[in-house]
């Protein structure tokens, strides 16, 4: 599967790290691109989530013309 939000979560000595989408997604307002930067302190890893805007006005018409299924659906969230 795959998540449409960013997340940094904890199991057992494991940190999970979900950068989150950078598209169209109906279930986040925030529409910037995210990115994350891992850094190695020598004993842990550290995590900084980067959330940058960008230029959406040309992925819904680009979305519809994939030919996705479902593309008009998705494409509605930046219209």
């Amino acid at each position: 599967g795959h998540f449409h939000y960013s997340s940094i979560r904890h199991w057992r000595d494991k940190m999970l790290v979900n950068v989150g989408p950078c598209n169209i997604s109906p279930n986040d307002e925030d529409k910037r691109a995210r990115y994350c930067v891992f850094t190695w302190t020598g004993t842990k890893w550290e995590v900084q989530r980067m959330f940058v805007p960008y230029d959406t006005s040309l992925e819904a018409p680009a979305l519809r013309a994939s030919g996705m299924p479902h593309a008009d659906h998705y494409a509605k969230y930046n219209d």
